[in-house]
């Protein structure tokens, strides 16, 4: 055994496994500047198992290819931050998982960028009330430098009572499987990420601003895909600047607007085999007179609008029908309408901002979603059935999986435990 971090970090060599046993490590930052070795010969600082391993002052990362598993951070201003390397890059390689990030305001954070990081499987609760409608205060930040921040994984994480739950992601970035809700600003935010940026199977509820936002979008394309992505006060997508997108197999969810902010720059997107449910009844998409370009195929769709009088409005023409805006604009000539009664249970109120517990909507037997959506190949393959049913959940096969997939339970000041009665993996 050493006594204390520097000791045992003196002592180190790339391909150890450092075992920290339950208890508070000092009152200051504890800084990590010993490099593992590129290609997985990490230096692994990992709870034993024994309880909570918590760092009362957080963590300075100083160095490369070092993971840190179960341990806790909580109470601190930033409670991972990493450092400016000589190269001025930040650190490369790095791992966090199955930890717990509790009450801080910012989580994990990356000073200048960095690359190849791997964040998966952990608990981030902040310090940020969705009430606070604050900006700031992230949960997993990348760093606003699209050409310095690139390769990163991150997965599996649940996020909560933070601004962004995810964001800057830069370029060439996963981000997978998280469970993201009650959020002050936005789900994910890859502001100002460039090519390649994949968003796919994440859950996004409650969010007081929107579920992703596009300010900018600095290159294509972003991939979204299988998010299920429900009910925010603005909007689903914030559209500012935006560039070619992938956006398919998505199930949409809201009580008002379905795009905040410069609607018609969905029509740079490749979509299929989304549904698009107005809660109570509203318009879907407004182009005003906007009209199609070469950017822009959609198809597939499925769409709830209800009693909607002005659902669809392209090129300064309103449809109430989707035979008229497939008819008008060549576009969702394979799409279908649906209702409510598609979803095997459906728990989403009205009212934007109002609580929508964590749920799966999946398709009921008979719904016209099912075995309804175009086949894409390296994206849908495995479907059941006939044809890929439109939306997240494909009937027949296993539910999506949210959030943390193993590791210790969170601690008590963690979210609560899903209500009962609700569906979920």
């Amino acid at each position: 055994p050493y006594k204390g971090i520097a000791a045992a970090q003196a002592a180190a060599q790339p391909g150890d496994i450092l075992l920290l046993h339950a208890g508070s490590y000092g009152s200051a930052r504890a800084v990590f500047n010993k490099s593992g070795l590129a290609g997985g010969s990490y230096i692994v600082w990992k709870g034993a198992g024994d309880g909570e391993v918590l760092f009362p002052g957080g963590i300075s990362i100083e160095a490369n290819s070092v993971w840190f598993d179960a341990i806790t951070i909580r109470n601190q201003p930033y409670a991972t931050l990493s450092a400016i390397l000589a190269n001025n890059l930040g650190p490369t390689d790095v791992v966090i998982t199955k930890s717990n990030f509790i009450n801080n305001h910012y989580n994990i954070y990356f000073q200048r960028g960095g690359s190849y990081w791997y964040i998966a499987d952990n608990t981030i609760v902040g310090d940020t009330a969705q009430a606070t409608e604050s900006l700031e205060g992230e949960g997993i930040e990348m760093a606003n430098y699209a050409a310095t921040s690139f390769g990163h994984t991150v997965a599996h994480n649940s996020i909560t009572n933070v601004a962004d739950g995810i964001s800057s992601p830069g370029v060439n970035t996963d981000i997978f499987g998280n469970d993201i809700f009650d959020t002050s600003d936005d789900g994910i935010e890859p502001d100002p990420g460039g090519v390649n940026v994949r968003i796919w199977g994440n859950r996004i509820h409650n969010t007081a601003h929107n579920g992703i936002s596009f300010q900018p979008q600095s290159g294509a394309p972003y991939y979204i895909l299988y998010n299920q992505i429900v009910n925010f006060k603005e909007a689903i997508f914030k559209f500012r600047q935006t560039d070619r997108s992938i956006i398919a197999h998505n199930t949409f969810v809201m009580p008002n607007d379905m795009i905040c902010c410069n609607p018609a720059h969905l029509m740079h997107s490749y979509l299929r085999n989304n549904l698009w449910v107005s809660v109570a009844g509203g318009q879907i998409w407004n182009f005003g007179g906007s009209v199609k370009s070469w950017e822009t195929d959609f198809d597939y769709d499925g769409f709830d609008w209800g009693t909607s009088q002005n659902p669809i409005i392209y090129g300064n023409q309103t449809h109430k029908a989707l035979s008229t805006f497939a008819g008008a604009s060549g576009l969702e000539s394979h799409g279908k309408m649906i209702t409510k009664s598609c979803f095997d249970s459906f728990n989403v109120p009205a009212q934007a901002m109002t609580h929508v517990n964590q749920q799966n909507l999946t398709l009921a037997a008979g719904c016209p979603a099912v075995d309804a959506g175009a086949v894409l190949p390296n994206i849908n393959d495995g479907y059941v059935g006939a044809a890929p049913d439109m939306g997240v959940a494909e009937r027949g096969a296993p539910l999506p999986r949210y959030g943390p997939r193993s590791g210790p339970p969170p601690p008590a000041d963690a979210p609560p435990a899903t209500p009962k009665g609700l569906r979920l993996q």
